[in-house]
């Protein structure tokens, strides 16, 4: 040691530890036509970016709302203004058809005008509009009275909803 030094030099020193950036949907599965909200969480992070730039909201923020028409992909790279790491998270966010909503139609037999329409993919259905109908399943029942339009709501094992309209 020296005899020129008469005083002690002191320094801080501030460790920004490194965090993982993960992304939460809500909800990570979605049917067709319906959105997501993506947020980004940790990372230590104050600046987000976003892509595809063409699915979401907004391609900045720590929360954005996603509408793909396909199941995709989605990333963020969070970063800061300190000139800490970058951080990159991605998500899959699954997107189910709609039920398709072409029926098939069992004529009643003759001299009866009960007839019945089958939703081969249908997990549930809910006649609108109907009257003298039984719902069973995936198929309906009953005189369908041409004169008036009715609607018949489908929804599959997705808890997707799509609608068949008849006039």
């Amino acid at each position: 040691i020296s005899s020129c030094m008469s005083g002690m030099l002191t320094f801080t020193i501030t460790v920004i530890p490194t965090s993982s950036l993960v992304i939460i949907a809500t909800p990570p599965t979605i049917c067709v036509g319906n959105t997501t909200t993506l947020t980004a969480i940790g990372g230590y992070c104050n600046s987000y970016t976003w892509s595809p730039a063409s699915d979401v909201n907004n391609t900045w923020g720590p929360t954005v709302v996603a509408s793909p028409t396909v199941t995709e992909t989605f990333s963020v790279i969070g970063g800061d203004t300190t000139g800490c790491p970058l951080n990159v998270a991605t998500i899959t966010i699954t997107v189910n058809p709609l039920p398709i909503t072409t029926p098939y139609y069992v004529p009643g037999c003759a001299g009866q005008s009960e007839s019945i329409i089958i939703f081969p993919n249908a997990s549930t259905l809910n006649c609108i509009s109907c009257s003298g109908v039984s719902v069973s399943g995936d198929s309906i029942s009953g005189i369908l009275y041409t004169s008036s339009m009715y609607t018949i709501e489908v929804t599959d094992v997705n808890g997707c909803t799509n609608f068949f309209v008849d006039a």
